[in-house]
């Protein structure tokens, strides 16, 4: 291949990167959401550096996805005791939902980001 049709055949690039960016960067804030849901407990009081209990479901409800204007997608909740639990205050131990919900999709973040990307070089070439 000559730097001429390279050219050619990337040129579509950066507009097909950018839509796939944004729609996996949707796909990893729904992954994490739907994560710190998944850890919150069922029942009972939690233990001090554990997910909170959610018996009412609540806390899971309040719990979504959102796009800023510069493209960011954000896990957002929008209970107001939320920080409280996540963070803890002087008078209770954090109980973390957020945090470890980020580490825990770590990896599946990663993944998606790179089929993404490959996805998005395959179509930018077929387009050529």
């Amino acid at each position: 291949m000559t730097p001429t049709e390279a050219k050619r055949r990337l040129g579509g690039l950066p507009a097909t990167l950018q839509a796939a960016t944004e729609a996996a960067l949707d796909r990893v804030a729904e992954t994490v959401a739907t994560e710190a849901r998944r850890s919150l407990g069922a029942a009972g009081p939690s233990a001090p550096g554990a997910a909170p209990a959610d018996p009412a479901g609540t806390l899971a409800a309040a719990i979504g996805t959102a796009r800023e204007g510069d493209g960011t997608a954000m896990v957002n909740v929008a209970a107001p005791f939320a920080a409280a639990l996540e963070y803890g205050t002087r008078h209770m131990a954090a109980r973390p939902f957020l945090r470890p919900a980020v580490a825990a999709t770590g990896e599946a973040a990663r993944q998606i980001m790179a089929e993404a990307f490959a996805q998005a070089i395959a179509q930018a070439e077929d387009d050529a």
